[in-house]
Order: structure tokens, then C-alpha cells, then sequence
């Protein structure tokens, strides 16, 4: 299955399985770090019959994506410097790599409150004038295949 951001012109492909619940959110992720707020969207995937109300995420994966406006064209070293202080992207290991064919930085916890780092990390790209942050979260087999198919159409 493939969701589709008709303002910012990406998709991502998600699985789709008998055994699993998939929840589109475009509104209520919380993003809480980097001033970043609420994400353009999530998609989570749960198994089958354990979608929690009220909301909280305890489901097999996730992976939220937020776009932010970029005026001053800050680099993506000087956003996370102005947004981030005192937050972990600014103590984090950073990689570079690619997300839909454009560069982007993958910035890796150091410490462990929400499970592992390695697979809750935040990865920021820039098109158009636009910042993406994209915030996956859980099993990184799941998520790495959302990510990995994250693309542009427009």
C-alpha cells in the first residue's frame, strides 16, 4: 500500500498484512524535540487488534515525517544549532545518507530512553526550500522498507 502527501508531493509504501493494523496519522504525532511539533503524518503499524485509544504508540513500527519552511535557508547543521539546544540531535552520531535520491543526515541517539537508538533516529533532508525530518521508530526491518521507498512525484 502506498500513502500519498498530495501538499508536499512524496509517498512512502508500507506493508500490508493480514496480521497487522495500519494507522495513517496526520495530525496527533507528536514530535516532541527540535521545536519540531506535530508531524505532516505517521505510519504505524501495529499487530492485528492492538491499535491503543486513547492514542499511544506501542505498535511494531513507525515512521513519522514533518516539513518544515526553511526562509532563512539555514544549512541543516544551523537548524539543528538554533532548534535542537539542549535536545539529543546536538550530542548525536551523524551519518550521511541518501533519501529519495537527495542528501541527507541521519543523527543517531547516544543514550537510551525509548528502547535502542539505533532504531529511533531522526533523519533530515532539504528540497525546495523545505526541511524534512523524518523520525522512524521500533522494528527497523519495518521501518527501513517505509524508508527506503519514501520518494518525491512531484
Amino acid at each position: 500500500m502506498t500513502y500519498r502527501n498530495e501538499t508536499y508531493g512524496f509517498e512512502i509504501k508500507y506493508l500490508s498484512s493480514p496480521d497487522k493494523d495500519v494507522v495513517i496519522n496526520t495530525t496527533t504525532y507528536y514530535m516532541g524535540f527540535c521545536n519540531l511539533g506535530n508531524s505532516v503524518a505517521s505510519i504505524e503499524i501495529y499487530p492485528k487488534g492492538t491499535v491503543p485509544y486513547p492514542y499511544e504508540f506501542n505498535g511494531d513500527a513507525l515512521l513519522a515525517v514533518n516539513v518544515k519552511e526553511n526562509p532563512r535557508n539555514l544549512s541543516i547543521d544551523e537548524w539543528i544549532a538554533e532548534n535542537c539546544q539542549n535536545d539529543w540531535p546536538l550530542n548525536s552520531t551523524r551519518e550521511n545518507i541518501k533519501v529519495a535520491g537527495l542528501n541527507a543526515v541521519k543523527l543517531t541517539s547516544n543514550y537510551i530512553e525509548f528502547g535502542p537508538p539505533e532504531d529511533q533516529p531522526l533523519i533530515i533532508f532539504e528540497k525546495g526550500g523545505l526541511l524534512y525530518f523524518l523520525n522512524p521508530y521500533g522494528d527497523r526491518t519495518i521501518w527501513s522498507e517505509m524508508l527506503s521507498s519514501f520518494n518525491f512525484f512531484r
